[in-house]
């Protein structure tokens, strides 16, 4: 009744007013009607009620589940009823009352379909089992958002089954999100607690962008924000903590994705790519195509025919990935070594500093893009048409790797969206077997034929796409395939598969390397050639062993140069300490010999460094020598099923020639039987075929001829004739295909197969030239870096060579120096020796004894103000300072003399001579002028001396009552978290130990500030200080234990972790924002 109501209110009903008979059982013979007449109000047909009913419901399910779409719904409803609706009308369909339970049938079968689209029943989107087992990578996860509250919760759900499926160990989430003025804080919060839950590590970071960056424009901001989600990376990388573990990065826009998009990227050719993006769709083409750019540099259409190339439009409707030169959509993985430390070379160390591309000259002529390309990748915006930041970063792949080519992928198969109703459509309605007919239709016609030619009427060319096609020119990478199994995708062989970037910087010149074109007349004398198959197998077959044998030569050379490498330091650094450590010769020689080891120690950092480059260039030409492998094979079996296509054509050729003799033979017989010689078809017969048994049935004893009359012989040779031109037109048939056959394998098959095997073979030998320039360039590299360490020329600032250093020592001021020290050091003590002057002269005695009774005591030891073993507040009200003298004094005589000595504080001086200075701070420390002091000499006893002032407090500067609380707080893993506690407890510790503290920190601040000279650094310095500013309440009872006891070790380790931590955040701790 009600949908009936409805029907009359929009007067659809196609015979308005008038009335109906009713609708009688044929039974009942019209007596009797179920269905009663409805008064008043338009009767309807049972399709347009049908049709209504379905319309209805779908619309009030569509309000209910699509809110922010229902507009695009509802324009949909009125499209697709209006024909329908009106065919109706036209054709007058049934015109009878609809009975009562054929609305609820099809009722419930609408809502059961409604049902089905809501809840997404389709095909479910899975991933090979073997996608999911652990494979020992690990992956970082950046994103940004911003506003983006309606996706978050799938996001959120999707982000979470992808850590499941990814190892809860093995992902690192880094989210940034600034200032969203809807709930995307509160829901990030949420996300936070799970991803708690579940152990995985993460950083999501909810701020304000700062002032400078909102005023910049639009691409400033985003390279800025990007490289924010990025700095949890960098900065692991900057601290040596293993950036460079990361295999992955994804970047996860805000988005709508399945995890199985992911895992389809990440298996995209085997997972050997530099960087492969997913599409972004919506409901006619693709959502952005701002930053793809196909292999020829050209720009990508969103509608229908998409790409320029029929190979890339094949591969989006196969699914299939392809390579293009740019591409950056909602869902983007990136090899990891190329934000962390350049693909291949994942041991480079950071002291080595950015590899710089080596870039064509034809680049400098291109307005508004930085040429000075570095590793490891940031995020930076540029003018005209590289003003997106994300296409920088591909066409920084591309200068990095030249003269290869990255390998950058685009994958069809992995669909992302950014609103609902699009993800719906495409990831479970597309889905149904029962829409794809539907779905090819649209495709095909609607979509290719009409959408698309209205929407590209407005396109115009790109302009940026004449300067990426110049700058774009090398090969494209290689296509990806289907293995066989079907579940992953591995690289074809192309002419482009190694894209290393060269280890070493600027690296060798690529222009001595000859041309890798093809030789028009080597390929014409080879193809003449019958065995240019195997010829080129086994030529190729030569080369693939020599690239193996200087493969594992590199490899065993670069383990040799770290070996050597290693023991070099080793030896430099155990010298170094031992003579530190004991009483050797100072002055000159010392200052020359400390040179000479530093000289030997950079001397090892070139070879590790030289090890590395090694490693690299091994591993290129492994990749070589597995792409060459890969590619000898599938051309040796296309090469050989080719062939035995051939072969078998000439035998069915050979077969049907064989078949026409012997019907030739059997007519000739017949009409010598015809002619009535039958002895001489017998003769023939025998002669030919040579046995009784061989011979044909009318032949055979007398044969079939011998009495019949001449109209079954005429029947016979018609028979024979027939069988003649039926194997004269098979063979005829049979010959003209195998010419056709052999036509097109020695025309187009063979050489097209010879070719591939020279492209190949000359790829492998010039890569592998190129790869051996690239060694003996590192190894004239090396050996100058050698040599200039032993004589360095131009710039004198730095490390002297060997050959200064030796040259420096001047034994004779030195021994002159070394005397005055020891006469210092002996002046004023009970000296037991032979006396110059007579100790008992009468003068001498009378001024003593005078002396004696006009003073008639001696020097009280209560009048000294001792600074050693006396309470730190007490020290400093007795003498009125905010910061003990000690200190001060101290600090500033290492800062003036020694804080580029390598190993200040981690070195000690003489124990007598520090013994010597303590005692005169405690006789009177205003006295103490270390500056024309004995101990100046030796700037380690002065750093001894405070290191021994601060062991003999009585409470250590962090108070034994706070001693827990900043153990508790070092234990912390969260580099911030912990410094906020350590913070905290700092502010709690009194006046006197804060003041002292802070001193003390900033004077190891500006210590460390020289570690490239002192070899100091933070955690060096933690080391020192770290048991000495936090002892342990109860470190009697644990000293007998030595470093024996576990628990000592632990609480050793945590003492240097506060003191590091505070150490490294001074700054932010004990710095006010004025004062910086």
């Amino acid at each position: 009744m009600m949908v009936q109501r409805l029907a009359a209110v929009v007067d659809m009903s196609p015979l308005g007013e008038a009335e109906l008979p009713a609708f009688r059982h044929p039974r009942n013979d019209g007596t009797k009607s179920w269905a009663r007449r409805i008064p008043r109000w338009p009767r309807v047909n049972a399709l347009q009620a049908n049709v209504l009913a379905s319309l209805t419901l779908f619309a009030a399910l569509s309000w209910y589940f699509f809110v922010p779409s229902t507009l695009y719904l509802y324009l949909v409803v009125v499209l697709f009823t209006c024909p329908v609706l009106l065919v109706c009308r036209y054709l007058r369909l049934s015109s009878h009352a609809v009975p009562s339970h054929y609305f609820l049938v099809s009722g419930l079968v609408v809502l059961f379909v409604a049902l089905c689209v809501v809840r997404g029943w389709s095909p479910t989107q899975s991933v090979p089992a073997e996608w999911l087992k652990p494979s020992g990578d690990t992956y970082y996860i950046a994103s940004l958002l911003y506003n983006s509250e309606r996706i978050l919760p799938h996001y959120s759900d999707a982000l979470l089954r992808l850590t499941d499926e990814l190892g809860h160990d093995a992902v690192f989430v880094s989210i940034f999100e600034n200032d969203s003025q809807d709930r995307t804080p509160a829901l990030l919060d949420d996300l936070r607690t799970k991803l708690r839950e579940r152990g995985v590590r993460f950083n999501i970071t909810a701020t304000a962008l700062p002032a400078d960056v909102l005023r910049a424009e639009r691409i400033e901001r985003l390279s800025y924000m990007r490289n924010r989600a990025m700095a949890p990376l960098h900065e692991e990388m900057r601290s040596g903590l293993g950036g460079h573990a990361f295999s992955k990065v994804i970047w996860i826009n805000d988005i709508l994705f399945e995890p199985a998009a992911v895992h389809t990227l990440l298996h995209t050719a085997n997972g050997q790519f530099d960087q492969v993006c997913a599409l972004d769709y919506f409901w006619l083409g693709f959502y952005d195509t701002w930053v793809l750019r196909d292999t020829q540099g050209h720009t990508v259409r969103p509608l229908h025919p998409y790409f320029r190339m029929k190979q890339d439009r094949d591969d989006v409707q196969a699914q299939r990935p392809f390579p293009v030169n740019a591409c950056w959509n909602g869902l983007t993985v990136f090899d990891a070594r190329w934000f962390t430390d350049g693909p291949r070379a994942p041991a480079r160390a950071n002291a080595e500093g950015p590899v710089v591309a080596t870039l064509p000259a034809p680049l400098e002529r291109f307005d508004g893009y930085d040429v000075t390309a570095t590793l490891p990748l940031r995020f930076r915006p540029c003018s005209q048409c590289y003003s997106s930041e994300s296409l920088l970063t591909s066409l920084d792949m591309h200068r990095l790797a030249h003269p290869r080519r990255p390998r950058i992928y685009v994958h069809p198969g992995a669909k992302v969206m950014y609103d609902y109703p699009t993800y719906y459509l495409y990831q479970h309605v597309l889905k149904w077997y029962v829409v794809q007919p539907w779905s090819y239709i649209w495709e095909t016609w609607m979509e290719r034929r009409l959408f698309s030619w209205i929407a590209n009427l407005g396109l115009r060319p790109d302009p940026c796409d004449s300067l990426f096609q110049h700058m774009w020119s090398h090969e494209p990478a290689p296509r990806p395939t289907a293995d066989a199994k079907g579940s992953s995708l591995q690289a074809g062989h192309t002419s482009e598969s190694n894209t290393g970037v060269s280890a070493a910087g600027a690296g060798p010149k690529t222009d001595s390397i000859k041309s890798t074109a093809v030789d028009e007349a080597s390929m014409r004398a080879l193809t003449s050639m019958d065995c240019g198959l195997s010829l080129m197998d086994e030529r190729i077959k030569q080369s693939i062993d020599s690239a193996r044998e200087a493969m594992t030569f590199l490899k065993k050379r670069a383990a040799l140069e770290e070996e050597y490498g290693h023991g070099i330091k080793k030896l430099t650094r155990a010298s170094l300490s031992d003579y530190t450590s004991n009483e050797n010769r100072a002055g000159t020689y010392g200052t020359s010999w400390s040179n000479m080891l530093k000289n030997q120690d950079s001397v090892s950092e070139n070879h590790f460094r030289f090890a590395t480059k090694l490693t690299a260039i091994s591993d290129d030409i492994a990749m070589l020598v597995r792409d060459a492998e890969q590619a000898r094979r599938q051309h040796r079996d296309l090469g050989s099923r080719y062939e035995k296509t051939l072969l078998d054509a000439e035998a069915n050729v050979d077969k049907a020639r064989a078949r026409f003799d012997t019907a030739a033979e059997e007519l000739e017989r017949v009409l010598l039987v015809k002619q009535g010689d039958s002895a001489r078809a017998a003769d023939m017969s025998l002669g030919t075929l040579g046995s009784k048994r061989s011979l044909p049935m009318p032949f055979a004893k007398g044969g079939l001829f011998k009495n019949k009359n001449p109209q079954q012989i005429l029947r016979h040779e018609e028979e024979f004739r027939l069988k003649k031109n039926n194997a004269h037109e098979t063979l005829r048939g049979e010959s003209q295909s195998t010419e056709n056959v052999r036509q097109e394998y020695f025309q187009q098959q063979l050489p097209q197969i010879l070719r591939a095997f020279k492209e190949t073979l000359d790829e492998l030998d010039t890569g592998l030239q190129f790869q051996l320039m690239r060694y003996a360039f590192l190894y004239e590299s090396i050996v100058l870096s050698d040599g200039l360490l032993v004589n360095p020329l131009g710039n004198k600032s730095s490390l002297p060579g060997l050959r200064d250093s030796v040259v420096s020592i001047n034994n004779a001021a030195d021994f002159k120096d070394f005397m005055q020290s020891y006469e210092l050091a002996r002046r004023g003590k009970d000296v037991r020796g032979p006396h110059r002057h007579n100790p008992y002269d009468e003068a001498v005695l009378g001024q003593i004894l005078h002396q004696s009774t006009l003073t008639g005591r001696s020097d009280d030891p209560a009048n000294s103000r001792a600074v050693f073993g006396v309470d730190l507040e007490t020290q400093l009200l007795r003498d009125g300072v905010e910061v003990p003298p000690v200190l001060e004094i101290c600090a500033d005589a290492i800062e003036r003399i020694g804080i580029q000595n390598m190993g200040i504080y981690r070195l000690s001086g003489t124990t007598s001579r520090v013994q010597k200075l303590k005692a005169k701070f405690d006789h009177d420390w205003s006295t103490v002028d270390l500056l024309s002091d004995e101990a100046i000499q030796d700037i380690n006893i002065v750093a001894g001396c405070l290191k021994l002032w601060f062991r003999e407090l009585p409470e250590p500067l962090f108070t034994y009552q706070l001693y827990p609380a900043f153990i508790e707080a070092s234990k912390i893993e969260n580099e911030y978290l912990r410094q906020v506690r350590l913070h905290e407890q700092v502010n709690e510790l009194p006046d006197a130990n804060y003041a002292t503290l802070r001193f003390l920190m900033a004077h190891l601040d500006r210590v460390r500030a020289h570690e490239s000279a002192n070899q100091m650094t933070a955690h060096n310095l933690a080391i020192v200080f770290g048991p000495t500013l936090l002892r342990s309440p109860n470190e009697a009872q644990v000293a007998g234990a030595s470093g024996g006891n576990p628990a000592y070790l632990q609480e050793m380790t945590y003492q240097c972790i506060a003191v590091e931590t505070i150490l490294d955040k001074y700054r932010d701790i004990f710095v006010e924002g004025d004062e910086e």
